[in-house]
This record gives structure tokens, sequence and C-alpha cells, in this order.
């Protein structure tokens, strides 16, 4: 009798706690700038993620450092569901790959709550420089080995494995690896020439293509786009038949309750279902997420996978 008082007034307490999360306000930790295209993606959702929930979401920007800085900071957040981070495969499979040591662990320190989106990646050029396809880019690269420089958000991110994929599949291309701290500095430095190109979304991208800045050349799927039907795939454009694709989803400090995991992904969920919200991930080229927080947490397991055996096959090794 004891056990079954005991099991109610935890079932009680669960329902309670449900009911009255959230009792502040949220915030979201990410590694991106203001005004990236994670960023305004994430306010966006956040702020409908408001209306459902009754209390504001703010953002709490962290960019550079390869994610880790955003990481750390949302690792040491109060385990109660108000506050979350941002994460993608460069947070959450690759660091732990490229780094001897890292000041979080994906999965000790973390709890995963939804796949959020899922962006393709484009092979975007500087159009102060002649390529109009993947084939010229890997002419230019095999004739004049390092000339070429490449943009990414960091040593381990996804932006650089992306690229190094290509020069790998394309038969072992060399050029300069230039990382940045946040989109406006990287977009701004291809668009001006300093960088040679960038494989990264079309919604970080914006700025830099719509004045004409940069140029899409190809794009990292297996067939093209109906947001982007001009943009050729890379074996199209001359190159390797390849993919470059990269994620994002909320996560939360290791142990929130299940409870608050519960509501924010059935929050977000809503969220993603609106179709006006689907609508501007589209046209940005972005794929809206969804699924359990245990279908995130295989996305995940799958992607470390797959993001190891690229770690190790190009032996980056990071302090």
């Amino acid at each position: 009798m004891k056990l079954l008082v005991v099991a109610f007034l935890l079932l009680v307490s669960g329902l309670v706690q449900a009911q009255s999360f959230p009792s502040r306000a949220l915030k979201i930790t990410l590694g991106f700038g203001p005004g990236s295209g994670p960023d305004t993606f994430v306010r966006l959702i956040a702020d409908r993620m408001s209306r459902e929930l009754g209390q504001p979401v703010v953002i709490d920007n962290r960019p550079g450092g390869s994610g880790i800085i955003s990481m750390e900071a949302g690792k040491k957040g109060a385990p109660d569901g108000h506050e979350l981070t941002l994460a993608d495969g460069g947070d959450l499979a690759i660091n732990r790959h490229a780094f001897r040591k890292l000041p979080y662990d994906p999965v000790q320190d973390f709890v995963p709550i939804i796949f959020v989106w899922r962006a393709t990646f484009f092979l975007i050029v500087s159009s102060k420089l002649p390529f109009q396809s993947a084939k010229d880019v890997i002419e230019y690269a095999k004739a004049k080995p390092g000339e070429l420089s490449y943009a990414s958000f960091g040593v381990a991110h996804t932006t650089r494995l992306a690229v190094e994929q290509f020069n790998a599949a394309a038969g072992g291309l060399q050029m300069t690896h230039v990382p940045f701290r946040d989109s406006t500095q990287l977009v701004a430095a291809v668009s001006n020439g300093e960088v040679s190109l960038v494989m990264t979304s079309a919604a970080t991208a914006t700025a830099g293509v719509q004045t004409g800045r940069m140029r899409l050349v190809a794009v990292g799927s297996f067939s093209r786009l109906p947001t982007h039907p001009n943009v050729p795939t890379f074996a199209e454009s001359g190159g390797p038949n390849i993919e470059a694709k990269a994620w994002v989803g909320l996560m939360a400090p290791r142990g929130t309750p299940r409870e608050a995991i519960l509501k924010l992904n059935a929050t977000v969920q809503k969220v993603l279902g609106d179709p006006q919200v689907r609508e501007r991930l589209t046209v940005a080229g972005l794929q809206a997420g969804g699924g359990s927080p245990e279908d995130f947490a295989t996305l995940i397991r799958a992607e470390d996978e797959r993001y190891g055996a690229a770690v190790r096959a190009l032996k980056i090794q990071l302090d």
C-alpha cells in the first residue's frame, strides 16, 4: 500500500509540474551571431513558442569556438526546462571526435528535445571569381593547389567538413581553410573576394546572394531543390555526386524533468506544423523537423557515427 501511495504522489507531482511549466521566461542559447540564418529562424520559432507557452522566449547568442562556447553555457543552464540550447551536428556529433578535450559531453550533459530543421548546403563562390560550376572550381584548384580558400564557422564545423569531403571526392583538392566567428564576417569575406568560397545554407548566404556578390553554383542534394530549381546538383555541375547537409535541434541540460521535455517537444511540433512557419523555412531552403525526443536521439547517434568516420578520414585532431 505504501508503494502505491508513493507512486500516486509521484504521478500527481509530475502532473502538477507539467501544468505549471513554464513558470518564467525561457532562454535558447545558440552558437551563431545575431542576424545569421539560424538566429533568424530560431527567433521565428521562439516567437511562436512564446505564444503557445505564455512566457517570453529570449535568445542568447554565443558565437565562436566551433560551438563550444554556446554548448558550455548551455550545459550550465538550470535543468528545469527553462534553459535550452540550439545545437547542430558540429556541437553534438563532430566536436567530440575532433577535439582531444571538450568542456562538455553531448551525451552526458544534455538530453534531446526535438529535431528542428535540416539545411541543404550549397557550393557558393565569390562573384569576383569567374567560377560558374563545380567543375570550374575543381579545375582551378587542381591547376593551382592551395590558391583557393574556403570559409567555415569553425575548425570542426559542418561547413568545414562539407568542403573537405568535396575536396576529397573531387580527387584530393587543396584549399586554404579560413574559419569565422559569425555569418556576417563570413558573408562579407566571400562577398569581397577575400575568401574564394563557402559551403553553407542559402539562408546564411542570403545577403551576399541577393546583392549579386555571391553565386550559388551547386546544391548538396541528389536532386534539385524546388526552391532553387536553377541551381544544379554537384553531379550536374561537373563535380562529384555528393550530398552536403546540416541539421539543428533543441537540447536541454541533463536532469531536466521528462514532463518539461515532452511539453517543449509538443510545443515545437505544433509550431513547426504551422503553415506560415513551414513556408518561411522552405523558402530559405530549410526542411522542418519534428518527431519525438527519442527520434532526435536516434538521429544524433547515426550522425555521430557518420561524422566520426569523416573526422578520422580527414585526420582532424584539435586541442
